[in-house]
């Protein structure tokens, strides 16, 4: 090619110069001015009737006559060459279809740049608008060069709601040519202000700008009918600041993962709910810093459809004023959240929760934690530190190897279990070893049942705090003994001799007929109930066996009889399999009845008949949870433990 001397800008001069030559070349220095970013190498091509789209194809006032300049460049789309500068020389205060013109260019699969803005003074630039990349628009990647590379609201509502419009909406991704792939959107600022704050002195609180719009929100405005699929992005170290929710997901979506990204100063980190199409969840964090949220750092809430999913692993949620993590499904009708599983692996929360009265979908909350958890099936939470406060209402939770704080507040319709949970203040105490969660029936929701995979002996500790033996077959005093029967058809009555594992070496042996369910509860002068008025923290656990080759699972639970006042309380439930010993164990807040007081009950139930052995069976009753699960850790497992041989006797 023939280089020819070089121009100023694309604006102002290539726009008026025709080529002499095919493959005449033309150096560009700017497209306002010199030095813009905006510049790049021309050549001519004669026999082109390309449409002009301002940044690779410049039709110089030829209208439908031939002769084209056209741009030499790799595979990057740079929005500046579309003139997406905001300058004096630009004019600009929106940069919204410009950067549309290198999307629209960019569609067939690639990478839209968006590269570092600063004026003479070194403050960065941002690219101010209301950017939209849905699945009419193609695939598309974008990547910026980090904080430098900020995307802002240009401050528009929406004609029919005003609603203030995001800065980036983005859509499905095409599963016709891409399947699952992700599209990624890369080491960008995202900030939904309007404002122009100035830095903060040195030493001076933060205060930050008016949060005008979202940052992200999936929603293709495109192709309406693909906004509940809209998904499948992959965010890696993305800035988000200043938003009403930095991501928001408006009526769910397929997921999305969230890499090593930084979500401050909004009033929700991220927020997500559904429709009636498709549920809210199946995202995943990994890494990364939520802070300094008003709201909360995680916010998802799912009102109509039961599945989804929510993954958090490495993330550091801290000193967010409202919640750090907020899942909530329906609260009333069978549409429940009993699918969603919630997956948080080494999180570290601290500082959340300082603020009250926290407003979320129109029910304000007293206090705020750093989990709350309403209404959810399975949460497991390992490795992480809880430094401060968790809320379950009605959820089933599992804590493995955490480290809590001193605040844990479950409701009478919740379970939490904990495998090596340790407390700040307690760093003494015992693990458990080689336990596994197992779900129980799918109909029955707020328990969490846990088997050990070997049986061993429970160990015998000083009991700490203000507590009371309810029930206790292994405890010095008189043992309950099981005189009467309910349901009928049961025989309480065999006592079987142990080698090994059992403490007092005797369990008991109930016989089950085909089509009969067992219940047992103490004698009039053994009577062991739920007396107290006020909420107090019951440790429950049994070792358990079911003989023989019995064709489906046995369940059971460990409750309450039915009061004139009160149906079956449920403490937690019992599975069972053919020919294992099975520890089920765990912490249940109550608040009992002194006037009617729920005598406690132990049941079985199959439909097949079978012979069911027990043994150390407990409740001991607490005043605080941190006794309750203090006590709860301190006894042990025995690992390798070989299974217990039974003899009649």
């Amino acid at each position: 090619m023939a280089t020819v001397s070089s121009v100023n800008t694309i604006f102002t001069d290539l726009y008026v110069i025709s080529g002499t030559a095919t493959n005449e070349t033309v150096e560009v220095l700017g497209y306002y001015e010199p030095g813009d970013g905006g510049g790049g190498t021309f050549y001519w091509d004669s026999g082109s009737i390309a449409s002009d789209n301002t940044g690779t194809v410049i039709n110089p006032g030829l209208g439908g006559s031939p002769g084209r300049w056209m741009r030499v460049f790799d595979s990057t789309i740079n929005v500046r060459w579309f003139g997406a500068i905001i300058s004096a020389a630009s004019g600009l205060s929106d940069v919204t279809d410009q950067v549309h013109a290198a999307r629209d260019f960019a569609s067939n699969g690639g990478t839209i740049y968006f590269p570092q803005a600063k004026n003479s003074s070194g403050k960065t630039v941002p690219y101010v608008g209301a950017f939209v990349f849905s699945f009419a628009n193609g695939e598309v990647n974008l990547l910026g060069d980090g904080e430098g590379s900020e995307l802002k609201s240009n401050g528009t509502t929406d004609n029919i709601t005003g609603d203030p419009i995001p800065v980036l909406r983005l859509g499905l991704r095409n599963l016709k040519y891409n399947g699952w792939r992700m599209s990624k959107v890369s080491s960008l600022a995202i900030n939904g202000t309007t404002d122009n704050p100035e830095p903060d002195p040195q030493g001076e609180p933060y205060i930050p700008p008016t949060r005008f719009s979202d940052g992200v929100e999936f929603e293709d405005v495109n192709s309406p009918t693909y906004t509940v699929y809209s998904g499948r992005w992959l965010f890696e170290e993305v800035t988000f600041r200043n938003c009403k929710r930095a991501i928001y997901k408006s009526a769910g979506n397929i997921g999305n993962t969230y890499s090593n990204c930084l979500l401050e100063y909004n009033d929700f980190g991220y927020f997500a709910t559904d429709n009636e199409y498709m549920h809210a969840g199946c995202d995943r964090f990994l890494g990364g810093h939520i802070e300094h949220n008003d709201l909360a750092g995680i916010c998802v809430i799912n009102k109509k459809d039961e599945y989804g999913q929510l993954i958090v692993d490495g993330t550091i949620i801290e000193s967010n004023a409202g919640f750090g993590i907020f899942v909530k499904s329906p609260n009333t009708g069978t549409e429940r959240m009993l699918k969603v599983v919630v997956d948080l692996r080494d999180v570290w929360t601290e500082s959340n929760g300082n603020a009250q009265d926290i407003e979320i979908d129109n029910i304000t909350y007293p206090v705020a934690y750093d989990y709350y958890f309403e209404q959810i099936r399975s949460v497991a939470i390992s490795g992480s530190f809880l430094r401060n406060k968790l809320k379950a209402v009605s959820s089933s939770i599992l804590l493995t190897n955490c480290m809590a704080g001193d605040v844990v507040d479950i409701d009478n319709e919740s379970s939490i279990v904990a495998d090596a949970l340790r407390y700040q203040t307690s760093p003494s105490e015992n693990l458990f070893v080689n336990s596994i969660s197992y779900d129980g029936l799918a109909d029955i929701k707020g328990y969490v049942h846990v088997r050990s995979s070997v049986w061993g002996p429970l160990r015998v500790v000083t009991q700490t705090g203000n507590n009371n033996i309810l029930i206790s077959q292994q405890y010095s005093g008189d043992s309950v003994t099981f005189d009467n029967v309910y349901n009928i058809n049961a025989t309480p009555a065999d006592i079987f001799l142990v080698n090994g594992g059992i403490l007092n070496a005797r369990c008991t042996k109930i016989s089950l007929p085909t089509g009969y369910s067992s219940g047992l509860y103490a004698d009039n002068t053994n009577v062991a109930a739920l007396d107290d008025d006020t909420a107090k923290y019951y440790v429950w656990s049994i070792h358990s066996y079911c003989c023989g080759n019995v064709p489906q699972n046995v369940t059971g639970s460990i409750g309450t009889l039915p009061t004139a006042t009160t149906t079956n309380i449920q403490l937690g439930q019992i599975i069972l399999k053919s020919d294992q010993w099975v520890c089920s164990y765990g912490v249940k807040k109550l608040i009992g009845d002194s006037l009617n007081p729920p005598v406690i009950a132990l049941s079985f139930d199959l439909t097949t008949g079978a012979n069911i052995l027990f043994a150390d069976f407990q409740v001991i009753k607490f005043d605080s949870y941190y006794d309750a699960q203090s006590f709860l850790n301190s006894r042990a497992f025995a690992e390798g433990a070989s299974p217990c041989e039974i003899e009649e006797g």
